[in-house]
């Protein structure tokens, strides 16, 4: 069960809560090797759709219909994917850039843009 919280004004994903799931787990099979495993794609399955609520929230509280997905977190295919099928199913457009890395490289890549914007408005 995914658990959201109100911290200052904003939807928080409890990651507290999916720790305690799998710690849990762990204890219940100790030494069970395909049983961490499992619990390691389980936590990380849950981890995703979290996110992807959140982004879905944060869509349709301000009438967007393309959600993007970057960064480091966006290397992992199953994290990825998951996020993606989510957005998918809720209805909207899923953007991933083709053209750049998920991680760092396109981190980089953005704030280069950015700051090539920031310089041209002060010409």
């Amino acid at each position: 069960k995914l658990v959201f919280e109100k911290r200052a004004g904003c939807d928080i994903l409890s990651t507290r809560s999916l720790m305690a799931t799998a710690l849990a787990r762990m204890q219940a099979t100790p030494g069970d090797r395909r049983a961490v495993r499992d619990i390691a794609a389980s936590f990380q399955y849950n981890l995703s759709r979290g996110i992807a609520t959140l982004a879905i929230r944060a869509a349709e509280r301000d009438g967007l219909q393309n959600i993007a997905i970057s960064g480091g977190v966006a290397i992992n295919h199953a994290i990825r994917e998951t996020i993606r099928d989510e957005v998918v199913n809720a209805g909207l457009t899923c953007i991933i850039n083709a053209d750049y890395p998920p991680g760092d490289g396109c981190v980089s890549y953005g704030q280069c843009v950015y700051a090539g914007k920031l310089l041209a408005q002060r010409k």
